[in-house]
């Protein structure tokens, strides 16, 4: 029965019709229960090497593998690479006619074909061949292979014409289940056709003649699920092809009896009809779908939806019983076929076309309201209906009643009413919705002789019942309120006038002009206020003039620019230069043919071409492309309906939102096809420059001779593969990649020796790059002049020269060496006098804030009569000497250590009782600031001989720095502990820590951390050079650890005894401590001493009072009390130790007037200065910077971010204060100018340009919306572009008055110009500046201008008595 089947086949060959070209057929044609698809066919003249296909598989690297009747193919998108028998070579495939094809877990292809099983290793291209053999048990059951299956476990399953067989790899051989009447469960049926796999992992086989088996792994067992043959029809059991849906339900295809759905739960069988009675062999199944088959039948292919068992053929389409169809992991739809092998794409169309059947009616303009699409032809109007799929059609009627005048439409317009107005060669045409009535119009002039007046092109309403009319007599102006026309034309005698009559398109611009685009005479634009039209020519080009005088389109986009498209360009209008920027196909357009114009929501342009759909961004200058391979079979029209956009033509309608076009984001892998030398393919070869697989070869030598070769390539990418694109470079040759478009081919000649590297890259069809792609090294080995021995013998030539010339450049570097050791010593100099700089800047800074404290004080002593002192002053003087007496002490022993004539004056000392000493100079100081403050020690006491008051200094200098470096809260220890002959002093602090790149830097004279406010940092930078310095004369160290941000520990290591103590240097004992350290911690005790009551004022009185408010921002405190002291009794005051606090109170209340120091750690004045000038709000807020540097760059960066004023220490303090009053004053006149201004005053008061600019805006707005009552600061903060509460305060600094009577001063102020310069009543005046109370009108104006309206008019009103004279006379003309 097999072989009698298998002659009909072979029989029904002879039948088929003539291959065809490969072809893509359109959208129309690919609707189906499937969708919207693109169908393509390849034949012969492809590349194929029969005209019919058996079977698809597509394998983990992306080929795609196709089985023939001649042959096995690799198919790349491109190109068929095929692999015949070849007889006597063992490794070729055992026969051409190829049944079915799988992939195993290695990648490996295993191929049935009519005559043996093959695997295969696609990277090597060899087959292994497997056949029955009689006397081998193990051997498989047949050669003709009709099914093959990889189940999930990786096992390969093979179907013959005599059994079932399970591949082992292990022995490399089968097991084998054949047909047994004597055992239960045997197999029924001995040809198995087709095997599938379901979700329990069981096998469902279909048999000839057996029906369905299904097969248990785990058991070994088959078990039968025939169907009863009725008598007389032909055996339902011949199963020829098997699927698996993911509803878990299996589908029996069979040969005589049509389609069947076996239910898993049930054992049953439901029979699927086909209407076609001719098609009752089903030869494939493919479930595409949830409730969608493709199933191949003997008359063809058909989608089946199995909820309503529709059947849909795909036309043109011939089927045989060899035919298959597969799916790929991208969706793409693969069928073996009679006529071809076609691939059916769902996703290749980004743009669903809606068919119209308008016979050759010429689509000119379509039209949208409320989901209905207007379509204007040249044969009718027709409305399609979205919702209900429906399409009407309006014709001229010849009844003269509600009908088109003409069935030739050039516009549809729907107008701000929703009237649809419809522009024809006959005249136009309104029809109203609701009432269904068409209202005819035309206008003929006294020149209608000399014009074509019915043909009308567009229209464009400009305002409310006013239109503008495009036609071949010129520009006309219809009114529909009053039922008239005025009409423009072209005038060769008045310049000012049209350009040309015929008149095609028209746009509004934002200023309210009319764009007008001619058919040969250019672009216009028409000023409708002057009557005046400017022309837009190609003669200007030269100087920027439009690209053609054919305009066929007009578009502004969201930024005011104006697009004009053209048949020679698109054009983009700059309104500044009055110039066009022409794209076209340069810039990567597809044609330089424009049609129409548009643009989606993020701001690109969508342009219909003559060649498609364009889309450009003019930001990015990007351009995307798009024809009939997205789904774009019409181009004629183009309309923007908000969110989705409209492209129709004569096929029909194209609905699509822009922003979620479907792109394949899908990366293509690459590949290489062929290696050529010569153009000439080289095949793998041990003895040839290509020893393996072109892609498993990732090295690559050449012979310098061969000296042109070639790569071709792929990337894999089936989804319209034709505009896939790909870029090559040869790393050591080429300097930047070739785009090379859809060519596939690199050649390289003549390169020189040397190591090359070849890279590839891919791009699919939708511009998604593949930027790893693939590289392969290519090795080119030099000719023998240029081999090393060649080399040798060339290096042996110049030896001698070499050795002359050595002698020389010794001489040259000798030299060299010394003018580099003097430019370093140079350097070097540099760098300390650099760093002296610093160190006498940060001097002048220490010593100027005493002395201001000093000077002051005594300066008031000295010039006041009064003969009470104030011992408050007295005490700040005696501070701030001693402070000074600190640091002439500290530059002392500067002097002596850099000097080394200092020499150590050691004693007997009790280290323990030293330590303790310095350590309680900055308790005070620790518990202050909450500082968890230690001091331990191994023993209570410790001896050693030591210089007392050099390391009552080094230890003073390190407790200092770990405070002054440690945030509050945090933790300061200090440690001492004895080890045999040496004790060890640790600093432990948790503070900001040392940056790891300071290393032992810090030690340097003059050193400092830089960071961001480097230039604000106090210290001399010389504490851990004088540490250091007399811890080494003691015959000690010192080193430290740090983390950033966790904390530092200082460790000091000394000795024990005196051996090491010259003896010279050894005095009677003395525990006396060093003056020094005396002063430093008074000085210490003198920074911490109580605070002082707050001198800010509480919030309340502070608001109850007059006097004008101050922030002083200063983290020395002496100085803030006593810049406190100096305004108490002029403002109210408030205090701000640092930076993050002063611009925080700054903030909050908004003070009058900001003192500040400029050189504070964390924010320093000069940030503070910037924050309160770059603020809206705050700029407005006076501020004076003072500062102890007398660096000019320092203060001219103050003045340039906006300082008041700059103020260096010392200063006077009477100076100062007067420059506080003299910047107050300057403020209350910006105050008085403001007043001046709104009561029309003049005023000679110079203010900044900033100022005046800001309150004549103000003024502009609030005269824009003075009839509105209800407009308020919110609406004049919008309008400005500020926010509210910063609008608030610079008004409240401008003007001292709120918001609301800045805004109603500014209505007085035009009440009053309106009274000077009308004669207008009170009354209409009122309420002609936005106010409604006449009662409270009178008693504000009277307020602000002293006297009454009345009293105003009479006082300052103009004579309108000669206004009346003309106005009679022109009565009487």
């Amino acid at each position: 029965m097999r072989l009698l089947q298998f002659l009909i086949l072979v029989t029904c060959f002879l039948v088929q019709p003539p291959a065809a070209k490969a072809q893509s057929w359109p959208a129309d044609n690919g609707k189906s229960l499937y969708g919207n698809y693109a169908l393509k066919t390849y034949t012969i003249s492809d590349g194929l090497p029969s005209k019919n296909t058996t079977a698809t598989f597509k394998d983990k690297r992306g080929f795609i593998w196709v089985g023939t009747e001649n042959g096995l193919c690799r198919f790349d998108g491109y190109t068929f690479k095929i692999f015949y028998h070849k007889p006597g070579d063992k490794t070729s495939i055992s026969n051409n006619f190829i049944s079915t094809i799988v992939e195993d877990r290695k990648g490996r292809l295993w191929v049935g074909t009519m005559d043996g099983l093959n695997m295969m290793d696609p990277l090597t291209e060899q087959f292994q061949s497997f056949y029955h053999n009689e006397s081998v048990a193990s051997s498989i059951s047949n050669n003709k292979i009709w099914s093959l299956l990889c189940d999930r476990q990786g096992i390969i399953w093979i179907g013959t014409d005599d059994g079932f067989n399970r591949y082992q790899e292990s022995a490399n051989s089968f097991i084998v289940y054949q047909p047994n009447p004597k055992l239960p469960h045997a197999m029924v049926g001995k040809s198995v056709n087709s095997i599938i796999e379901d979700q329990q992992g069981m096998l469902w086989l279909g048999n000839w003649s057996g029906g369905l088996n299904r097969f248990d792994k785990r058991t070994q067992q088959f078990k039968n699920f025939p169907q009863q043959q009725l008598p007389g029809l032909k055996n339902p059991n011949d199963v020829w092809a098997l699927a698996y849906d993911e509803n878990g339900a299996i589908w029996v295809g069979t040969y005589w009896s049509g389609l069947f759905r076996f239910d898993l739960k049930k054992n049953t069988f439901s029979a699927f009809k086909t209407p076609d009675k001719s098609n009752v062999g089903i030869y494939s199944i493919l479930p595409v779908s949830g409730n969608t088959l493709l199933v191949g039948g003997s008359n063809g292919f058909h989608w089946l939806d199995i909820r309503n068992n529709k059947w849909e053929p795909i036309k043109n389409l011939v089927n045989y019983a060899f035919g298959d169809a597969y799916k790929d992991r991208d969706g793409i739809i693969w069928i073996n076929a009679k006529n071809g092998f076609l691939k059916i794409d769902s996703k290749q169309y980004k743009f669903d076309l809606k068919a119209f059947k308008l016979g050759d009616a010429e689509v000119k303009t379509i039209a949208s309201k409320d989901d209905r699409i207007w379509v204007g032809t040249n044969k009718g109007l027709y409305m399609f209906d979205y919702k209900t799929g429906q399409l009407s059609s309006f014709k001229k009627n010849p009844a003269p009643n509600n009908s088109l005048e003409s069935n030739d439409i050039s516009k549809l317009y729907f107008d701000s009413k929703g009237l649809l107005w419809i522009l024809t060669e006959d005249g136009f045409d309104s029809y109203d919705l609701q009432g269904k009535t068409f209202s005819h119009h035309d206008h003929h002039s006294a020149l209608g002789s000399l014009f074509n007046e019915d043909v009308f092109r567009d229209i464009l309403e400009a305002e409310p019942g006013v239109y503008y009319l495009a036609t071949d007599a010129g520009l006309k102006v219809y009114n529909s309120h009053t039922n008239t026309f005025r009409h423009y034309y072209s005038n060769k005698n008045d310049k000012n006038s049209l350009s040309n009559n015929h008149l095609y398109s028209l746009l509004k611009d934002e200023k309210g002009d009319i764009w007008i685009g001619t058919y040969g005479g250019g672009l216009n634009r028409f000023n409708p206020r002057t009557g005046k039209f400017q022309v837009f020519r190609t003669s200007e080009r030269s100087d920027g003039g439009i690209s053609s005088n054919i305009v066929r389109g007009l578009f502004r986009d969201s930024e005011q620019n104006i697009w004009v498209a053209t048949p020679d360009g698109l054009n983009k209008f700059e309104v500044k230069n009055q110039k066009f920027v022409v794209y076209s196909k340069k810039d990567g357009f597809a044609s330089n043919v424009f049609r129409d114009i548009t643009a989606d929501r993020n701001g690109n342009l969508w342009v219909v071409t003559e060649s498609g759909l364009s889309r450009f961004n003019p930001k990015g200058m990007k351009v995307r492309n798009f024809d009939e391979a997205d789904g774009i079979y019409v181009n004629s029209v183009l309309l923007n309906a908000g969110k989705d956009i409209y492209l129709a033509g004569a096929l029909g309608l194209i609905r699509f939102d822009p922003l979620a076009i479907p792109f394949n984001n899908a990366i293509p892998p690459v590949y290489f096809t062929d290696f050529q030398l010569f153009n000439k393919s080289v095949l793998p070869d041990p003895k040839g420059p290509l020893q393996q697989n072109l892609n498993l070869t990732t090295a690559l030598s050449l012979d310098y001779e061969q000296s042109v070769f070639s790569f071709e390539f792929v990337g894999l990418n089936y989804r319209y593969p034709e505009k896939n694109e790909y870029a090559y470079k040869l790393e050591g040759f080429d300097k930047k990649w070739n785009h090379v478009g859809t060519q596939r081919k690199a050649t390289y000649t003549n390169l020189n020796p040397g190591t090359y590297k070849l890279r590839i890259r891919a791009s699919n069809n939708d511009g998604v790059w593949n930027e790893e792609g693939k590289v392969l090294t290519i090795r080119i080995r030099p000719p023998w002049y240029w081999t090393w021995w060649a080399y040798a013998l060339y290096a042996a030539t110049i030896v001698l020269a070499i050795y002359l010339y050595m002698k020389y450049r010794n001489k040259q570097a000798d030299l060299k060496y010394k003018i580099k050791v003097a430019s370093i010593e140079s350097e070097k100099e540099k760098e300390l006098n650099e760093k002296k700089l610093s160190f006498f800047t940060n001097i002048s800074h220490e010593f100027r804030t005493p002395l201001t404290l000093i000077i002051n004080p005594i300066k008031e002593l000295l010039y006041h009569d009064d003969k009470n002192v104030d011992t408050s002053n007295l005490n700040i003087v005696y501070r701030n000497a001693k402070r000074l007496l600190s640091l002439v002490d500290q530059l002392l022993l500067f002097r002596k250590a850099d000097s080394q004539a200092d020499k150590l004056k050691a004693v007997d000392l009790d280290i323990v009782n030293l330590c303790k000493e310095v350590y309680l100079c900055f308790s005070h100081q620790a518990s202050s600031r909450a500082i968890k403050y230690d001091f331990t020690s191994s023993s209570d006491h410790i001896w050693i001989y030591a210089d007392r008051e050099k390391l009552e200094i080094a230890i003073f200098n390190l407790l200092s720095n770990a405070i002054k470096f440690t945030p509050e809260g945090g933790s300061v220890r200090l440690e001492i502990l004895e080890i045999t002959d040496k004790i060890s002093i640790k600093v432990i602090d948790t503070g900001c820590g040392i940056p790891e790149a300071a290393g032992e830097k810090i030690y340097n004279r003059f050193y400092q951390e830089t960071d961001e406010n480097s230039s604000l940092r106090t210290g001399f930078g010389i504490g851990l050079f004088l540490v250091r310095n007399f811890i080494e004369n003691h015959g000690g160290s010192i080193t430290y650890t740090s983390v950033p941000n966790q904390g530092t520990t200082f460790i000091i290591s000394l000795q024990k005894g005196n051996q090491h103590i010259h003896p010279d240097q050894l005095l009677p004992a003395t525990e006396r401590s060093s003056v020094l350290l005396m002063e430093l911690a008074e000085e210490e005790v003198h920074a911490q001493q109580e605070e002082t009551p707050s001198i800010a004022e509480p919030q309340g009185q502070a608001l109850a009072s007059e006097k004008k408010s101050m922030l002083i921002i200063d983290d020395n405190k002496s100085i803030r009390d006593y810049l406190a002291g100096v305004f108490k009794p002029y403002y109210h005051l408030h205090v701000a130790t640092s930076g993050e606090e002063g611009m925080t109170m700054i903030r909050e209340l908004l003070p009058d007037f900001i003192i500040s120091d400029v050189m504070m750690q964390g924010i320093s004045g000069i940030e503070i200065c910037s924050q309160v000038k770059e603020d809206p709000a705050l700029s407005h807020i006076p501020v004076v910077l003072l500062t102890a540097s007398s660096s000019p760059e320092i203060k001219l960066k103050g003045l340039e971010i906006g300082a008041d004023d700059y103020i260096s220490k010392p200063f006077d303090k009477d100076l100062l204060v007067a420059r506080v009053a003299g910047i107050l004053k300057s403020k209350s006149n910006l105050q008085k100018y403001f007043y001046n201004e709104i009561t029309l005053n003049p005023d000679a008061s110079k203010i900044s340009a900033e100022y005046r600019d800001f309150l004549q805006e103000c003024i502009r707005i609030v005269e824009k919306h003075i009839t509105d009552p209800n407009f308020n600061i919110q609406v004049l903060a919008e309008e400005i572009g500020i926010s509210r509460s910063s609008l608030f305060n610079k008004i409240k600094s401008i003007s001292g008055r709120s918001s609301s009577s800045f805004i109603r001063f500014i209505r007085l102020r035009k009440a009053a110009e309106i009274f000077i310069n009308t004669d207008n009543t009170i009354s209409e005046t009122m309420f002609m500046v936005g106010m409604n109370d006449i009662k409270y009108f009178r008693e504000q104006f009277n307020k602000l201008f002293d006297m009454n309206p009345s009293d105003y008019i009479r006082k300052y009103r103009k004579n309108f008595s000669n206004n009346l004279t003309v106005n009679k006379e022109l009565k009487k003309k």
